[in-house]
């Protein structure tokens, strides 16, 4: 006597499951490097925005500001201080420690990935700001000068 039965088995459920897992782990570890990859450009973008903003300073008074809230009200080159989209610190900046002083400026990030934008970055040790070999992250900071 044949009794036909509908559903699925223990084992069939088991191996779906399985499957299902293993895909949704594929998935996450691809948006966890898109999500790597998009606060880098987020970094890179923000330096490239300050620096805009000191040169437009710069332009106004014949030198860099000591530091990068001097950019805020009431001047209003930026509206808010761009920070590191994990840490929420700003940027490290320097101008006061250039020669001459507040005639030239660093800012710096550290990316968390390679990116083609280190190629062309700076990579010494200017206004007091590691951005060579001697940085523990040297391989991913990113340093804009002008």
């Amino acid at each position: 006597m044949n009794k036909f039965r509908k559903g699925f088995t223990l084992v069939e459920l088991l191996v779906v499951i399985a499957i299902i897992g293993i895909l949704a782990s594929v998935v996450l570890v691809s948006l966890n490097s898109a999500r790597g990859k998009a606060r880098d450009a987020r970094r890179i973008s923000d330096l490239h925005q300050v620096a805009l903003a000191l040169d437009n300073y710069y332009d106004a008074n014949q030198a860099y500001p000591a530091a990068l809230t001097n950019l805020t009200a009431p001047t209003a080159y930026l509206t808010t201080v761009p920070t590191d989209p994990t840490t929420a610190v700003v940027y490290t900046f320097n101008s006061a420690d250039c020669s001459p002083a507040n005639q030239k400026y660093v800012i710096k990030a550290t990316l968390e990935n390679y990116n083609n934008a280190l190629a062309s970055d700076v990579d010494a040790t200017n206004c007091t700001v590691v951005c060579d070999a001697s940085s523990p992250t040297a391989e991913r900071d990113y340093c804009i000068m002008p």
